[in-house]
């Protein structure tokens, strides 16, 4: 029987190294070859810049780890196909975006030559591994930097790769892998099966009352008594930036953002008191959107629409509780209130079936009829657990708890 051949692919010494390993041998049973990607930036996206340090070149000369440069330039030249283009376009643009925390920044930015020629040659190489080495698994902890990303699209022409992921329960992080290299809906079924979920709902009341992680950064912080009281629509932005590059380009969402801020003023002129809450992290967001979004904010306020930006120490959920419908771009929150019993839509049609079943695609018609309504929402859900279908901090404790002596930082 042929022995197990499983690479393990990393460009920065961290702890997430030990995890990867880890979990390898849990999964595997076998020892990885360690591969560093030699000429990739731990940080920004930068084409010229790699992480190196005395240290480091110490760490792979005494273990004898293999060096890969994904940019090197050893083919003859093709020009790419349309789809290997498009490809390298919405990673550019995602890597812009998450580097910078602009949408903005990442709508005007464009895919020089250079940067073409650059990541498609790490696509190439990741064809060339592949090709020569089709019994391996690829194993990689971080496949969204966009060097890594073209590089593993090479790798999945001819091999399996996976990505390892982490999640918490009780504040002790879990690793698990899942097919692909990037996280996927597809995905969840068989995870769910190979690691056993434990669904876990109290997740909603622990936010609620800032009990975890984001509820004591956006509920505790914010524990001021709510001045918004009895809204009739509460519209709730996300971090927009979050979504460039996988579901939508930046000129994709930038057009739902615009038409979510034209059908509030819609709603306004029938006479309904409506509020936009910006998403509390909003204030890690560039200097440059968030002086677009002010000047958009300063026409709404005109119209009527009154406005709680992320610096204002108020509860997102006290804000909801008091409104007859809320609405929502794709924020989690659109989940947590649904679960809530609160009628909710979301103007991102590619958000919901990935999140929650219950949160409604965004509808004029059927938000002016929910206004008309009576009915008051007694915040109490009916709604199955099957409805909630995201995997993150909903459904918690997959995958192998990471032992304490690996939870030391390097």
């Amino acid at each position: 029987m042929m022995k197990k051949k499983i690479n393990l692919y990393f460009y920065y010494i961290g702890r997430n190294l030990l995890w990867s390993i880890f979990l390898i041998l849990k999964e595997e049973k076998v020892f990885p070859r360690l591969i560093f990607l030699n000429d990739i930036s731990r940080y920004k996206f930068d084409i010229d810049r790699k992480y190196n340090s005395s240290f480091l070149r110490l760490f792979l000369r005494i273990f004898f780890i293999k060096q890969l440069n994904l940019f090197q330039d050893k083919f003859k030249y093709k020009e790419p196909s349309k789809t290997i283009l498009e490809k390298i376009k919405n990673i550019y643009e995602n890597n812009i975006s998450f580097d910078n925390k602009s949408l903005f920044i990442s709508r005007i930015s464009k895919v020089s030559y250079e940067i073409k020629t650059k990541l498609f040659n790490c696509y190439l190489n990741g064809k060339d591994v592949a090709e020569n080495n089709k019994n391996c698994i690829h194993y990689v902890f971080n496949g969204r930097k966009a060097p890594v990303f073209m590089f593993f699209e090479g790798l999945n022409e001819f091999a399996q790769v996976r990505r390892i992921e982490i999640t918490f329960k009780n504040n002790k992080r879990h690793v698990y892998s899942t097919s692909g290299y990037l996280w996927s809906v597809s995905n969840i079924q068989d995870v769910e099966s190979k690691y056993g979920f434990d669904n876990d709902f109290s997740f909603y009341r622990k936010r609620i009352k800032g009990l975890d992680h984001d509820g004591k950064k956006f509920v505790t912080r914010n524990s001021s008594k709510s001045k918004y009281q009895n809204f009739d629509v509460s519209f709730f932005l996300s971090s927009p930036y979050e979504f460039i590059g996988f579901s939508h380009t930046s000129k994709e969402f930038m057009k739902i953002l615009k038409f979510s801020l034209r059908e509030i003023i819609r709603i306004r002129e029938l006479g309904y008191k409506c509020i936009i809450r910006n998403h509390p992290n909003f204030k890690n967001s560039n200097y440059l959107d968030k002086k677009l979004i002010s000047n958009w904010f300063n026409i709404l306020r005109k119209k009527g629409i009154v406005i709680s930006d992320y610096d204002e120490a108020v509860s997102s959920y006290d804000i909801a509780k008091k409104s007859k419908v809320c609405l929502t771009i794709g924020s989690t929150i659109g989940g947590e209130l649904s679960y809530l019993g609160k009628n909710v839509y979301d103007f991102n049609s590619k958000s919901e079936s990935i999140v929650f079943n219950i949160v409604k695609p965004y509808k004029f018609e059927k938000v002016i009829e929910d206004l008309s309504s009576k009915k008051i929402c007694d915040l109490k859900s009916d709604f199955p657990n099957k409805n909630y279908k995201r995997f993150s901090g909903y459904k918690l404790g997959w995958g192998y708890e990471i032992p304490s002596i690996l939870q030391i930082g390097l």
